[in-house]
């Protein structure tokens, strides 16, 4: 949460006392339960402060969902390629 707030994404509802003591409200913790979900679906901080800026939810997980499928594809040609090798055949790349 001190991230969050340090990059003003999710900031407390108050800060008490002398110490400035964070103390959050159900919606803050909701906005963390949000962001934490985004993030693990691979979402960067600027898309989550996008979307909580208005920018379409859809939009931005769609992009995600491209690189994610990029990455997959990328990932399954490196799998087979080191197959390859492990056989003994590392000059071949299709």
């Amino acid at each position: 949460m001190f991230y969050y707030d340090r990059i003003s994404l999710l900031e407390p509802t108050v800060r008490i006392g002398v110490q400035k003591i964070k103390m959050y409200d159900d919606c803050a913790l909701d906005k963390l339960l949000k962001i934490r979900r985004y993030r693990e679906a691979g979402l960067s901080v600027s898309q989550i402060r996008s979307i909580f800026a208005g920018t379409d939810e859809k939009v931005i997980l769609q992009e995600v969902m491209d690189r994610l499928c990029a990455e997959k594809s990328h990932a399954e040609y490196q799998i087979k390629l080191v197959g390859k090798m492990i056989e003994g055949d590392s000059h071949e790349t299709d």
